[in-house]
């Protein structure tokens, strides 16, 4: 799921990334980064969801920022995909956690827990 929004205080986590943005389907025709259309290859397994966003950065050469302390960064995630776009390895990443993806108004990728998770007493 895809929120456009703000976020402050945020750490990057920075690869090689294309800066070229597109509007993309999978987002709700959001901009973002024209990188999250390419092919990656995933044969992870489980692992943290920790790695498993510093592999999408590495592989997918795109940028992150999020909390750190805001995430459940421990928490153990299949990154088993197979040849997926990069923004479909992201989204299944993000549905196995309480995040969700923000997209900034200028094309930054945000992950933040999920509005139901910040609900919960």
């Amino acid at each position: 799921m895809a929120v456009v929004g703000t976020a402050l205080a945020l750490s990057p986590l920075v690869g090689q990334n294309d800066t070229t943005l597109v509007r993309l389907e999978q987002l709700g025709g959001h901009l973002a980064p024209r990188a999250l259309l390419d092919t990656v290859i995933f044969e992870q397994g489980e692992i943290t969801l920790e790695e498993a966003l510093d592999l999408l950065v590495t592989v997918g050469k795109i940028d992150l920022s999020f909390n750190r302390s805001r995430l459940p960064l421990e928490q153990k995630v299949s990154l088993h995909t197979g040849k997926v776009t990069t923004v479909d390895a992201l989204l299944s990443i993000l549905d196995q956690t309480a995040t969700e993806l923000v997209i900034t108004t200028s094309g930054q990728l945000v992950i933040v827990p999920s509005k139901t998770e910040q609900q919960r007493p």
